[in-house]
């Protein structure tokens, strides 16, 4: 009896010793050999989009992702993600005992594919404000006037082709017309010079539905403009004011007499003047610095910001870090735009100097 009791204690005592060893290394410990103690422990988890870039933690080929590198011991680590044909992206990362520190990254290509997207010269390209459609001025024979393209994915059996909104006409030059986006993106204010009949120049306004060419349909707006612009004004300010609102102290002092910027889904914030140039975050309250640009878009993920600079289009991530070039040529600065789905960015340049600017897009997803 004494000895299967003394075998019973020894086995129960391996079993719990095993099963402790077992539950602490779930727990995020392992044990220093050098101080024989058990140390806490933290992770990183990697996950790319495209899947199968190699992971190399301070230099040492890891894994591929997507994957979770375990048992680190608290500290700064150099996280690099690789793909052939894809620019590299490289972080540091701190790791904390116990906790698990998730990185979604985004490769961009190396090389992007450009593709011409209008053919007929393109004047004045704007962006509505979700992003989904473009408005521009044609000034080529019949095709003369106002042209919009709308971006968003349909079904193979929808025409994606541009279509013409307004058509010149003897009296009516759309094509050299002032125009703005109204703030329901279903509508174009064009502002243009009309001739009367003792040849005395009037300005006239109207509001043109995107859905149809209005040449048929135009109504004068210009008595009711200055009170229809001031209610545009007074909806921005109004839904601005509503945003700030839920932005503390420190956000508000960063965005106080800056152009702000609110990213596709309204959690951050750029807020960029002469003298500064900053990302805000208002779920996490921290604020970013940015690198210099001639100008700043959001990317529709949220998570990333384009920068236009002279001759240079890049990408950065909303903290302000690992900035990736993806374009390097000639082309219009204010006329940088995201797809929606983030699969291109949509750019207007003259590759033949005898030619007009027209619409190309730079191909983010090969």
């Amino acid at each position: 009896m004494d000895q299967k009791f003394l075998f019973f204690v020894i086995v129960f005592s391996i079993i719990s010793i095993t099963a402790t060893i077992l539950i602490f290394f779930a727990k995020g410990y392992k044990i220093d050999l050098v101080n024989k103690t058990l140390e806490q422990t933290g992770m990183i988890a990697v996950i790319s989009n495209p899947q199968g870039a190699s992971i190399y933690l301070n230099n040492h080929l890891i894994s591929a992702t997507n994957y979770t590198i375990s048992n680190l011991s608290p500290g700064e680590y150099v996280v690099k993600v690789v793909k052939e044909g894809y620019a590299s992206w490289e972080k540091r990362v701190e790791v904390k005992p116990q906790v698990v520190t998730p990185l979604e990254i985004t490769l961009f290509p190396a090389v992007p594919e450009l593709r011409p997207l209008t053919y007929t010269g393109v004047g004045d390209p704007k962006i509505s404000f979700d992003g989904t459609k473009v408005a521009y001025k044609v000034k080529n024979g019949e095709k003369s006037g106002l042209w919009v393209l709308d971006l968003a994915d349909k079904p193979l059996i929808f025409s994606r082709d541009p279509k013409q909104i307004a058509r010149d006409t003897k009296t009516l030059a759309f094509s050299e017309s002032t125009f703005e986006w109204a703030p329901d993106n279903k509508t174009i204010l064009s502002t243009l010079q009309e001739e009367g009949k003792k040849e005395e120049a009037f300005t006239r306004n109207y509001l043109l539905n995107i859905d149809q060419l209005n040449n048929d349909r135009l109504y004068d707006v210009t008595p009711t403009i200055e009170s229809t612009k001031r209610n545009w004004e007074e909806d921005r300010e109004l839904k601005n004011k509503d945003r700030l609102s839920r932005v503390n102290e420190e956000g508000i002092s960063l965005a106080e007499g800056c152009d702000i910027k609110w990213s596709p889904d309204e959690t951050k914030f750029i807020a960029v003047n002469e003298e500064k140039r900053t990302i805000f975050d208002t779920k996490n309250n921290k604020s970013y610095s940015l690198p210099a640009a001639n100008n700043y878009t959001w990317f529709p993920d949220s998570k990333h910001i384009i920068l236009v600079k002279q001759d240079v289009i890049s990408i950065i991530e909303s903290d302000g870090t690992n900035e990736m070039v993806i374009y390097n040529g000639n082309f219009d600065q204010q006329v940088v735009f995201p797809w929606p789905n983030g699969s291109k960015l949509i750019i207007a340049a003259n590759f033949n100097t005898t030619a007009s600017l027209n619409l190309y897009t730079i191909n983010l997803k090969p």
